[in-house]
């Protein structure tokens, strides 16, 4: 489970939400591994505070030598920040991003980059546990769920055996330059 907290008067703090796995659009969330990745983006036209997290650790994954394919946790989630709403996914299927690869549980935290610098999140990276790293791109200036992303694997590590079964559970470390 998440929960959000409203903190804003700490000695009287106010709970906000709870998500899990029984929440509404959340079938595919596993053990809540990842932290939730605040980010600004434009959404529905509006400029909307939003958290970002994986779909988190698939137990079927305990003990595997080589890669194997999850229906617990191979999502990405964005919520509204306020009141915990799910805004849009991507998975493998029955999400806003269909993406066929995403076979895996995402335990790594959500990396947010605003590459054009006008405050609002256009990048997303992070890891699964199936040796693959992703990124995906957003539109700000979409006007649907369906639209808001694309992307994919960028890199894939885990040659699909036993010697070469890569796993990742931290986060990528992504440093953003500018040239020229």
């Amino acid at each position: 489970s998440y929960y959000a907290l409203d903190v804003t008067n700490r000695a009287a703090p106010r709970f906000l939400w709870q998500i899990d796995n029984t929440s509404t659009g959340f079938s595919k969330l596993g053990q809540t591994w990842s932290k939730m990745a605040p980010a600004t983006v434009k959404w529905a036209g509006v400029k909307t505070q939003v958290l970002f997290f994986g779909g988190g650790y698939d137990p079927a994954e305990d003990g595997k030598s080589i890669r194997s394919s999850s229906t617990i946790g191979n999502a990405i989630y964005m919520v509204d920040a306020t009141t915990g709403k799910l805004l849009w996914s991507s998975s493998d299927s029955g999400a806003d991003l269909s993406l066929t690869e995403m076979k895996s549980s995402i335990v790594s935290d959500i990396v947010t980059i605003d590459s054009t610098l006008d405050g609002y999140t256009n990048l997303l990276y992070t890891a699964d546990v199936g040796g693959r790293i992703w990124r995906l791109d957003l539109d700000n200036e979409s006007s649907s769920a369906a639209a808001f992303a694309k992307g994919g694997v960028v890199a894939d590590f885990n040659g699909g055996n036993t010697t070469s079964n890569i796993r990742f559970f931290n986060t990528p470390d992504i440093a953003f330059t500018r040239y020229g």
